[in-house]
């Protein structure tokens, strides 16, 4: 097992920090193999390509991942995110073309993935699906999605290969006379799904999602 660690961002929580720190044990002491690669650019469709790849010499068609590195595994982690060694190989180790863990978005209790569609006047919806539904499902058994976000999630060797270069990149999505642009990580799960891979939500990965609360007298 090849695991390429992607974390883009230039700044990380100190729950991440600490989450990390457990994996870097975790994967010395079972002798996994591993990468981690960093990348940060204001433009996140920028971002995220350049961390899979920022070879400019080579064709589009020919971009290699990682310069031709070997992996079995690209494992998407957000600078904000608190994980446990676990949650990790839960998804590495689970065969799934695409599969993400649990991250909450806020106090609403829905997590970034779900379907994608549109309402009865055209416009695109985001169907989230909420963390309580999980509540009632096997922990153990991952569950089909059509999108997710890219804040903690796996991606098996030969999806990203198989995609158009840029791999994160504008994606009009038409319907009714209207076009809808869905955010740069929810385009390339969407386009994946259409390149027949298969996208999947693992109930039982639980993250944390640390973020900054601002506090008004």
């Amino acid at each position: 097992m090849i695991i390429a660690f992607c974390v883009p961002g230039r700044f990380q929580s100190m729950e991440f920090t600490q989450s990390w720190d457990k994996m870097k044990n975790y994967l010395f002491r079972h002798d996994i193999e591993h990468y981690l690669y960093q990348w940060y650019d204001s433009n996140v469709y920028g971002c995220r390509n350049s961390l899979v790849s920022r070879d400019l010499q080579v064709p589009w068609e020919m971009m290699p991942c990682f310069k031709g590195k070997p992996y079995d595994y690209m494992m998407w982690i957000d600078g904000d995110i608190g994980f446990t060694p676990d949650d990790v190989m839960k998804l590495v180790e689970s065969g799934k073309d695409i599969i993400s863990g649990v991250c909450p978005m806020g106090p609403t209790r829905r997590c970034p993935c779900g379907e994608y569609g549109f309402d009865e006047n055209g416009q695109a919806i985001h169907k989230y699906i909420r963390i309580d539904a999980l509540d009632e499902l096997d922990q153990s058994e991952p569950i089909r999605i059509q999108w997710a976000g890219f804040g903690f999630i796996a991606v098996k060797k030969g999806v990203f290969e198989a995609m158009d270069y840029p791999w994160f990149r504008t994606v009009l999505w038409k319907h009714g006379g209207r076009d809808s642009n869905p955010s740069e990580d929810i385009g390339f799960t969407l386009l994946a799904g259409q390149k027949g891979f298969k996208v999947w939500l693992h109930p039982g990965v639980r993250l944390t999602h640390n973020k900054e609360l601002c506090l008004r007298a």
